[in-house]
């Protein structure tokens, strides 16, 4: 809903700036200028109390910022990487999926379930939430001359 909202009130006025500047058309480039910066304003002024008062709040941010901590912290103690990406889905209040993707140039395949296991026992551990955890691999290879 918010990227929709976003997309509805930022996109066209920032194309229509485009058209005039292509076309020349300082007036319509300046008036669509002037429109984007109030929708900017007024998305950015209005949107955090409308979020919070809604329900939505800080504690899922902070959840999901822990959570993805303590993945990236648990993948670098066990397989030494550092190109991580963490997709964090909270379900609920005491559930989440966690999917950890790899870009790595050699690891132990037999490995990988038991960094799954690690990180779902350091997630349970450090922040009470039950999880399943997934482990993605994506093999790198690197050429030199």
């Amino acid at each position: 809903m918010i990227g929709t909202e976003i997309a509805i009130s930022l996109i066209p006025p920032a194309a229509v700036v485009g058209i005039g500047l292509a076309y020349g058309r300082a007036d319509m480039a300046i008036q669509s200028l002037g429109l984007l910066f109030i929708n900017l304003v007024c998305l950015n002024v209005f949107s955090i109390p409308v979020l919070y008062l809604r329900g939505v709040g800080l504690e899922p941010l902070r959840i999901d910022k822990k959570i993805r901590e303590v993945a990236e912290k648990t993948v670098r103690e066990v397989a030494k990487e550092d190109e991580i990406l963490t997709e964090v889905n909270l379900r609920c209040n005491e559930k989440t999926d966690v999917l950890v993707r790899l870009q790595t140039t050699g690891i132990n395949n037999d490995a990988v379930p038991l960094l799954a296991r690690r990180i779902s026992e350091e997630i349970k551990k450090e922040t009470g939430f039950s999880n399943s955890v997934k482990v993605m691999i994506n093999p790198v290879s690197t050429y030199s001359s």
